[in-house]
Order: structure tokens, then C-alpha cells, then sequence
């Protein structure tokens, strides 16, 4: 399939040239499926660019990289070297987890909790790349025709579960959306770096309430609003159903920092 042709494809509405792209060949990959560009991808000093050749499913280390949606269904085959994916902008057919009205906004998902990763839930807030348009209804989960957002990076929706004392892994952009419903004896952590660029979004949902102890989230660089003056924010303890708070990047006077977007339920100190 030329790059200079425009084509239509069954899974479009509008005309589009799907992009083609190295993949992974010992994992299947879903047509409707998000994918992101492989930010990890060895490659030999001096052509970094090529990890923009390469695309894989959305994990924790690669959600500021979206690169699009599976044109196509693609098996396991070691034989296999390319995939094809519609980019941000495009007008294609996304899975999505369940059902949503036509027109609500909808991002990609990291699930390390069940096996959605890659279809599309939870907006996060960001309508950027990683994020779409729902052009109809869904009554559960599958296909729906949908625009994928163009601009900053989203960082998709994490979707995961604390333990007892142990340190979440997470996403450091887009959301994190933690499942709850768990009595933990010691707090379950999470240090948030500081941010790198102006603009990116980081926001933590509390679906359902934990028992004894509570998530701890350790602002690095971040800072609140008490009425006209900003103030040091170090932390947020997230214990309660339906619990959030988000932060966004600001600079670069003082340099790169969070500040404080909306708190919901947290106690922040």
C-alpha cells in the first residue's frame, strides 16, 4: 500500500492512509487497538529516530508516545515486520470497554489489573493524542466509530491496585486510576517526579474506598494556591471513594513545577 495513495478503508469513514510501522511479532494485536512507539527500542548511536519506527502496546514506560490505532487484526508471526495504524486525527473504528454516548470523550488504557490494555475507557482529561471522540453510541464494550484527538500527549489511563506498603508503579503523565476496595495495614506510596515539560496533565482517581491506611502521594516540585499566593504542596493522602486530585506542569519561571488543578476528597499538606 503506497504512502501517496489515499485509500478507504472498512474501518474508516473518511479517506486515510493508514501509517505502517515495525511491530512486535511475538504478540498478537487487535485491529481497534491502541499502540504507542517503543521509546525503549535499542537502536544504534546516532539514529535514534528509529525508535519512531517501531510500535508496541501502551505500557507504563511508553504513554507519552501514542502513535495510533490498529487498522488491522495481527497474529502472532515471527514472519510478520510491519503493522498498519491510524494516526491522531484520523476518523477510524476504536474498542472501547463498555458502553458510552455518542460524543463522549474516551483514552487509551494501561490495565495492570485485568486484560484491556490498549482499549479505549476512562477519559483522563487531556484532549490530546491518546484521546477520541465517540462519533456513536456503545452499549458494551467493542467497536465504535470515533475521531482520535490531536495534541498534547494524554498519557492514556492507568488503571491499577495498591498493595500494603508497597510503592505503586505508575504512569507519570495522564491518569491513574486506582481500583480500591482493599484494606491495607501500612500506606501504599507513590512519588511523583518532578515534571519535565510545561503543560503535561497528571491526575489520581480513587474508584472505591480503602480500608485502615491510605495512598500517599509525594509531590516533587509542586506547589498550591492559598488565595493570591502559591504554597508549597508535598503530599496528598487518597483513603476515601471517589477520591482526586490533579496537578499540571507550569513554567519555566522558577522552573518546571506542578501546581495544583483540582482536589476532590484528598488531604493535602
Amino acid at each position: 500500500m503506497g504512502s501517496n495513495i489515499n485509500v478507504f478503508h472498512q474501518n474508516a469513514r473518511t479517506a486515510v492512509v493508514p501509517r505502517r510501522a515495525m511491530g512486535p511479532t511475538s504478540t498478537a494485536l487487535t485491529r481497534g487497538y491502541a499502540v504507542c512507539y517503543d521509546e525503549d527500542k535499542t537502536v544504534t548511536a546516532g539514529n535514534e529516530i528509529q525508535r519512531r519506527n517501531f510500535v508496541e502496546e501502551p505500557a507504563i514506560g511508553n504513554v507519552g508516545a501514542f502513535a495510533g490505532v490498529l487498522a488491522y487484526d495481527y497474529p502472532s508471526d515471527e514472519g510478520r515486520k510491519t503493522v498498519e495504524f491510524y494516526e491522531p486525527g484520523a476518523e477510524c473504528e476504536i474498542y472501547v470497554d463498555g458502553a458510552y454516548a455518542a460524543g463522549d470523550l474516551v483514552s487509551f488504557k494501561v490495565d495492570s489489573v485485568g486484560s484491556s490494555t490498549g482499549q479505549f475507557g476512562a477519559y483522563n482529561g487531556v484532549p490530546g493524542r491518546g484521546s477520541a471522540r465517540l462519533l456513536q453510541a456503545t452499549t458494551e464494550a467493542g467497536y465504535a466509530l470515533a475521531v482520535l484527538l490531536d495534541g498534547p500527549e494524554s498519557g492514556g489511563t492507568h488503571y491499577c491496585q495498591v498493595a500494603s506498603g508497597a510503592a505503586l508503579s505508575t504512569t507519570v503523565i495522564g491518569l491513574t486510576q486506582i481500583k480500591g476496595d482493599v484494606t491495607i495495614g501500612s500506606a501504599a506510596t507513590y512519588t511523583l517526579p518532578s515534571p519535565s515539560d510545561p503543560g503535561v496533565f497528571k491526575a489520581f482517581h480513587l474508584l472505591s474506598g480503602l480500608t485502615t491506611e491510605n495512598f500517599d502521594i509525594t509531590f516533587t516540585s509542586a506547589v498550591g494556591q492559598s488565595g493570591l499566593s502559591l504554597v508549597a504542596l508535598a503530599s496528598a493522602e487518597l483513603d476515601a471513594a471517589d477520591d482526586f486530585v490533579s496537578v499540571r506542569a507550569v513554567g519555566p519561571v522558577d522552573g518546571v513545577r506542578w501546581k495544583l488543578e483540582e482536589n476532590n476528597g484528598p488531604t493535602l499538606a
